[in-house]
């Protein structure tokens, strides 16, 4: 009786042996793990991707990288340069240059000559009144004398009606109704008197 109760507890110990390790034979082995990584990154003026997948151990990698550079600024090629000014005209009006152009009523062409160490500019037909023109050619170093009321009629150089105070005929001083100029040089020299400047006019042109 207690042989038979001892096969019998070794018998069931054996099939419970059996059946574990049945078991242990049809379960599955687990799964190989999955991981997969995507990254992706991306720079000023290019472009860099990275796929990673790994599946049960294998890993694929793709790496792709595109560069853009930017083209430089194109450069200035156009240059103005301005033309410089032109200078400013010369005074034609007193000595020298421009004798004929009109002044006081006169021009150059229009003007008697008259050679004399001393030459009278009031002569009888010309007095030194209203409605004076008188435009006369001398040499140089010629003396001029005026004749005439020089409290009604002053005389002074320049162009009508403005007064030259450098004018040789300007800094002359009236005496005794007579009114003298001497040493002028090549020139024009313009008078006028400054009561009636635009009815008592005249040049002197004095030429080598």
């Amino acid at each position: 009786m207690l042989r038979s109760s001892w096969i019998l507890a070794c018998g069931a110990v054996a099939v419970g042996v059996l059946a574990a390790c049945g078991a242990d034979a049809d379960t599955p082995a687990s799964a190989a793990a999955t991981t997969s990584t995507a990254s992706t990154t991306t720079g000023g003026g290019g472009d860099n991707t990275t796929t990673t997948t790994g599946a049960g151990g294998d890993t694929t990698t793709t790496t792709t990288t595109t560069t853009t550079g930017a083209g430089g600024a194109g450069g200035d090629a156009t240059t103005t340069s301005a033309g410089g000014a032109g200078g400013a005209g010369g005074d034609a009006t007193t000595t020298g240059s421009g004798m004929d152009v009109p002044v006081n009523g006169c021009t150059l062409a229009m003007a008697k000559e008259v050679i004399s160490k001393l030459v009278d500019m009031t002569p009888g037909n010309k007095p030194w009144t209203i409605g004076y023109q008188n435009c006369v050619k001398v040499k140089p170093a010629t003396e001029l004398v005026w004749k005439g009321n020089f409290a009604t009629h002053p005389l002074s150089g320049g162009v009508s009606p403005t007064v030259d105070a450098a004018s040789p005929v300007s800094k002359a001083k009236p005496a005794q109704g007579e009114l003298h100029v001497s040493g002028i040089t090549e020139g024009a020299y313009p008078f006028f008197c400054t009561n009636h400047p635009s009815t008592m006019q005249g040049v002197v042109y004095v030429i080598p």
